[in-house]
């Protein structure tokens, strides 16, 4: 299956016909995000399809997790929210340099102890970081979804 990128360039007259075809195929997962390609006024609902690559690496996620859950479950609680703590900072700051915005991991810290101390937000729900224009929320629903930001119906990061 070729990517709808390509098509959309080198065969232009072809992409509406093959994106509606994706679209309504019946393993075809939508996802409730729109995009706005370069230089069109057109909006296109967002959508995955499932192949069995995608599908071998849930189950990895998933024995992971599985696996991360049975080594936590003996740790003290403060030994997790530390360990939860840890893992948020360092994807946020991954992520950060992923989209080109310069903190620091101590940057990130000082946010979320800001957070936490002023009761904006409960650290097991939702933790907002922000760092000039740019506000990072972070919803989790534990340990899994940390692990697994690729999962976007478990997880959702939003920046803007």
């Amino acid at each position: 299956m070729e990517y709808m990128y390509k098509i959309f360039y080198k065969k232009p007259h072809f992409f509406e016909e093959e994106y509606n075809k994706r679209l309504t195929a019946p393993n075809a997962e939508l996802i409730n995000l729109t995009i706005k390609p370069y230089k069109t006024k057109d909006k296109y609902q967002l959508y995955y399809i499932p192949t069995s690559k995608i599908l071998n690496l849930v189950i990895d996620i998933e024995k992971n997790n599985s696996k991360l859950l049975e080594y936590t479950s003996n740790l003290p609680e403060v030994a997790t929210d530390s360990l939860h703590k840890d893992m948020i900072v360092n994807e946020l700051f991954s992520t950060n340099q992923i989209e080109g915005v310069k903190s620091s991991k101590q940057e990130i810290v000082n946010s979320m102890k800001e957070i936490m101390e002023s009761g904006l937000s409960n650290i097991n729900r939702r933790m907002v970081i922000f760092k000039e224009k740019t506000c990072t929320l972070i919803l989790r629903t534990g340990l899994y979804c940390i692990n697994s930001l690729i999962m976007i119906n478990i997880m959702t990061a939003v920046s803007y």
